[in-house]
């Protein structure tokens, strides 16, 4: 709640309770390191889907919406963002191991 842009859901860098500041920066385009929230709509997106929350999945939708015309004509700026495109386009696949011994199970993928 403290860092989360209302209007476009996206996320700033610090929180609304911090000390007045010239601008509260949110940062979308990735580089060397992929921008924060990226990062964050990724792991929403990962998190809602292994604990069944659409709220997660769902913001992480309307956070992508922001920067989705950006990416064909961003390419590198914005390569974190198109994996999780892909995630929404192509579908997200869950393998699932089960069994008392599931754990001693070496499996390559």
């Amino acid at each position: 709640n403290d860092f989360q842009d209302k209007k476009s859901s996206l996320f700033f860098f610090n929180s609304s309770k911090d000390r007045e500041l010239i601008a509260r920066k949110i940062d979308v385009a990735d580089n060397v390191i992929p921008s924060a929230n990226s990062v964050m709509a990724i792991n929403l997106f990962k998190l809602g889907k292994i604990i069944s929350n659409d709220n997660y999945i769902n913001l992480s939708s309307r956070m992508l919406l922001n920067v989705k015309d950006k990416i064909a004509e961003g390419g590198p700026y914005y390569s974190n963002w198109a994996i999780l495109y892909s995630y929404f386009v192509n579908g997200f696949k869950e393998i699932v191991i089960l069994g008392n011994d599931a754990i001693d199970k070496n499996i390559k993928l």
